[in-house]
């Protein structure tokens, strides 16, 4: 189902720069086509179909893509060099040490340079952003650094309402979850405006860092895109905890986004109890799994082995799968909280 004329798809052909910035680069708009399709992006192709069929309009998008890139591949020098913050990615992967030799896009601004500066001409709508997974063992940077990147493109593209909708990334293998965590802080601290953060917490590949199932993350990033930039009454968000409180051996934990709460089950059933991933500890931290029920909307949780039960974590893990909802199937974003909570 690739036959779309009005589709019309750019992307910019994988490359990378460390001296120069430059003003052009390889690629072409074409006509979207099952031949076109194949060889692009699934997630961008996918979004743009749905965009298309909801919107009844003409859609373009430019790829602009590297796998196994750091955030700082992404990013101006000037804007690196005012903080100490990137010393630890210069220190590591200059040019002229053996991993750059061996993988040179993974340099600070070499993927800036050569396929980002290129377009900056263009007038966009907003970007979608799938990336983290090789800063995850770092993670404790990413947010500063994920901030600076949005802000000199806003500032570079002269749009200061440039939306970005970026993925929590997909579970997989070692991957430290860490950085899924350090992710969602930006856009639940609301440290940007004009963010969203669609996730994949369920649908990650122990074995596979970029797991087979397109079909979903392309749907919600289409979500956030549909409901924000173009007003259609859908929800885009999952459940994202905003209250914690103790009752008695229980904590009782509230969302918000949580009509028709849920728990999706091996089998593909929606039930009221078992979510996985889920862990209390008492005050001395020591975590062990929770039992669980949504009883009038609340997630209600505790463990035979904590009388009094102090923190809660879920799908904190380096590997989990996500198994909260809400009505419209959308899955309950990561959190690792302690009480007295602020939200």
């Amino acid at each position: 189902d690739a036959e779309y004329p009005n589709i019309h798809l750019f992307k910019v052909e994988e490359d990378w720069d460390h001296n120069v910035v430059r003003d052009n680069c390889k690629g072409e708009w074409v006509v979207c086509s099952p031949e076109v399709a194949k060889t692009y992006s699934a997630i961008a192709f996918l979004f743009a179909r749905e965009l298309h069929k909801e919107l009844h309009r003409p859609v373009g998008v430019i790829l602009c893509a590297f796998g196994g890139t750091h955030a700082e591949s992404w990013i101006r020098d000037e804007v690196m060099r005012k903080d100490t913050i990137y010393n630890r990615v210069y220190k590591g992967y200059s040019p002229g040490m053996p991993v750059i030799d061996k993988y040179p896009h993974k340099a600070p601004a070499a993927i800036w340079n050569a396929m980002v500066n290129p377009v900056l001409g263009y007038t966009v709508k907003g970007n979608i952003w799938y990336q983290a997974e090789s800063n995850a063992w770092r993670a404790e940077d990413y947010a500063p650094i994920f901030i600076d990147l949005v802000n000199d493109w806003r500032m570079l593209w002269g749009q200061k309402r440039l939306p970005f909708y970026f993925m929590q990334v997909a579970p997989y293998g070692e991957l430290p979850g860490a950085v899924r965590l350090e992710q969602a802080k930006v856009w639940e601290k609301k440290l940007l405006k004009d963010i969203g953060m669609a996730t994949a917490i369920d649908v990650g590949d122990s074995l596979d860092i970029h797991p087979k199932n397109k079909v979903v993350p392309a749907h919600r990033f289409a979500l956030w895109a549909l409901a924000k930039e173009y007003g259609k009454r859908v929800e885009c968000c999952g459940p994202v905890l905003e209250k914690i409180s103790a009752d008695g051996n229980k904590l009782v934990l509230s969302f918000g986004n949580s009509k028709g709460l849920h728990v999706l089950n091996s089998s593909g059933e929606k039930v009221s109890a078992g979510v996985n991933y889920l862990y209390v500890a008492g005050a001395d931290g020591v975590f062990h799994p929770a039992l669980s029920e949504i009883i009038g909307g609340k997630l209600h949780v505790w463990s035979p082995s904590i009388p009094s039960p102090a923190q809660v974590k879920y799908c904190t893990e380096d590997y989990c799968k996500g198994s909260l909802y809400n009505g419209a199937d959308l899955p309950a974003y990561p959190f690792f909280v302690s009480l007295p909570a602020q939200f």
